[in-house]
């Protein structure tokens, strides 16, 4: 038990290094994209001033940037001078992206447990392995945008919400409502996401407990 607990986490410890080790690699090599430097932006306006009016005005969600942009507001503290991005904007971008690993490893943590309680230890340590080696969660995983967290906090959402529907009433409530407000205020679709996977995840518990019950084909005939 306690050897398979071992190589469990080692298992997952070596996927999530090496995946976030690529991550940084291809972050320190590419461009900005379209929407990176209006994030830095608005996200370093927000620390300095205290409001997130910038980031809301273009309709985005402060979490995922304010957690990216923290590092570079602590070395304008620690400087004493603003950046200024326009010159900047290079040099501060793998360090803003680096803010998206927090994201990415929660996301293969709850994918990890998702897999066990699907198909056991190998389920997990297999759904580590996929999302790690998945190019389109790698390429998003390198940048400092909103799309890696909303998918953590969503799945962290889903596997709370199911295992926890039976429990005590403050697992049932407060992991659920907990996660699922942190979707919400990593990007807006996350308000029509949550309450969408919680009636799938809901609809499948009722189907396991026998509430639907389906006609079958000797009571169509008698009611006709």
């Amino acid at each position: 038990q306690q050897r398979e607990r071992w190589s469990d986490w080692l298992w997952f410890l070596a996927w999530t290094i090496g995946s976030s080790v690529a991550c940084v690699a291809t972050a320190s090599h590419i461009g900005a994209t379209f929407d990176e430097p209006i994030y830095i932006t608005r996200a370093l306006e927000g620390w300095r001033t205290g409001s997130h009016a910038g980031l809301l005005h273009l309709g985005t969600m402060p979490l995922p940037l304010d957690v990216c942009a923290l590092p570079l507001y602590l070395c304008e503290r620690w400087r004493g001078t603003p950046f200024d991005l326009a010159r900047d904007i290079d040099a501060l971008l793998p360090w803003n992206r680096l803010g998206t690993l927090a994201f990415w490893v929660l996301l293969l943590f709850y994918a990890r447990l998702i897999g066990r309680e699907l198909a056991g230890p190998w389920g997990g340590r297999l759904a580590v392995a996929f999302l790690a080696c998945e190019p389109s969660l790698l390429a998003h995983a390198s940048l400092g945008t909103t799309d890696i967290a909303e998918t953590a906090c969503v799945v962290a959402l889903v596997y709370h919400f199911r295992v926890s529907r039976e429990s005590t009433w403050l697992r049932r409530l407060a992991w659920p409502t907990f996660w699922y407000a942190a979707a919400v205020v990593a990007k807006a679709s996350g308000l029509v996401f949550g309450p969408l996977c919680m009636i799938v995840l809901e609809g499948e518990r009722l189907l396991r407990q026998g509430a639907f019950r389906w006609p079958r084909w000797a009571d169509l005939r008698a009611w006709g």
